[in-house]
């Protein structure tokens, strides 16, 4: 089962890196298709690899909020990942040059998934499932203290 952000998901990790409960969308439809593009995907992708070069691809280069566009795509891309159970293996500056090259149109979307492709690892379990088995233990919440799913980076 693969998990993806929603829209209003995408919002809040903006608002988060935003630091504010108001944000600036400069394009609504840009969110909403960034969730069907990645909802369409089958699983033969079982690596999620395009579904965060869609993420990373389509917010860097179209803008959908007004601030922390960078930010977000990537806080997103590795939120993603991470609740499918995978990783993006980079240092945080090629995570950034990688970024600015999606933003100058340097790379294609494909290039992108084939560089995520090219630097993921694979973990155990999902996030998601470490969470639902804390639940069941009935402990604490292991990410509760931390602002709407910004638990899942690492």
């Amino acid at each position: 089962m693969k998990y993806l952000l929603s829209v209003n998901e995408l919002i809040g990790l903006n608002k988060f890196l935003c630091g504010s409960d108001e944000v600036e969308i400069r394009d609504y439809n840009i969110l909403e298709k960034i969730v069907q593009s990645c909802s369409k995907l089958d699983d033969s992708d079982k690596y999620y690899t395009s579904m965060a070069a869609i993420i990373l691809y389509s917010i860097l280069r179209e803008h959908p909020f007004v601030y922390n566009n960078r930010e977000t795509a990537l806080l997103a891309t590795c939120a993603t990942m991470l609740m499918n159970g995978c990783s993006i293996h980079a240092s945080d500056s090629e995570l950034l040059a990688e970024a600015r090259r999606i933003e100058l149109g340097e790379l294609t979307r494909e290039e992108v998934r084939k560089w995520i492709f090219d630097h993921y690892r694979v973990h155990a379990f999902t996030v998601i499932e470490a969470e639902k088995r804390q639940k069941e233990s009935h402990d604490e919440s292991l990410f509760g203290h931390l602002p709407h799913k910004v638990w899942a980076i690492p």
